[in-house]
């Protein structure tokens, strides 16, 4: 049964559609800066055991620049971090608004479903009080008849 809310209900479900992939998109991002992150800091551990193997060796160069990297890399991390909570928080309004507005379509649905049996049942009263008005009618005729 097609409702007044059917059309809110469809746009809430396409913005809750929307920020579900902004998430997954922002959770795949954040995965592929920690695996970065991982790998800076592997390169790093090895750089330095091999600095620490050979005192010609300067490291010193190459550590700085991870680091830096390293630091941008939280930072990134830390930006895309704040946008999933962000999207988080949308997300769920998002869903507490679809919520809402699915509870006032069912209950739309459920009363005129009660509405129509409302008028069913008249419509079945009425039809058995002509019944037995005609019954009665022709019980008094045939009273009056004997």
């Amino acid at each position: 049964m097609k409702t007044p809310y059917d059309s809110a209900v469809r746009i809430r479900e396409r913005e809750a559609g929307e920020v579900r992939l902004a998430i997954s998109d922002q959770n795949n991002r954040l995965t592929e800066v920690e695996a970065c992150r991982r790998t800076i800091d592997s390169a790093l551990a090895r750089e330095r055991e091999l600095a620490a193997a050979d005192p010609m060796l300067s490291a010193f160069p190459y550590v700085s620049r991870m680091q830096a990297e390293r630091a941008r890399l939280d930072d990134h991390r830390r930006a895309i971090q704040q946008r999933l909570d962000v999207l988080r928080d949308e997300a769920a309004a998002t869903y507490g608004s679809l919520h809402a507005i699915q509870t006032a379509a069912t209950g739309y649905r459920e009363e005129q479903g009660r509405a129509a049996a409302s008028a069913e049942q008249a419509s079945i009263d009425d039809l058995s009080s002509a019944a037995f008005v005609r019954t009665q009618n022709r019980r008094a005729k045939s009273a009056r008849v004997a």
